[in-house]
């Protein structure tokens, strides 16, 4: 799992970058205090990176599984 550390001097972009998939991913690194997350491969995986981001977006927002 994902240690909560201090991050930086409050002047930096940190970013999670390996296999988040799925909301509760995301939700992990942001209770770590990553800003942002990478998540490019999850979303073209499908051919359709516009509505795997929509459908991610909205089970992260309803508390939902992937």
């Amino acid at each position: 799992g994902l240690a909560k550390k201090h991050l930086g001097s409050g002047n930096e972009l940190w970013r999670a970058a390996s296999g988040l998939e799925r909301p509760e991913d995301l939700t992990l690194v942001g209770q770590a205090g990553f800003k942002a997350a990478l998540i490019g491969t999850a979303l073209m995986r499908g051919g359709r990176p516009a509505q795997a981001l929509a459908g991610l977006i909205s089970r992260l927002n309803s508390g939902q599984p992937a």
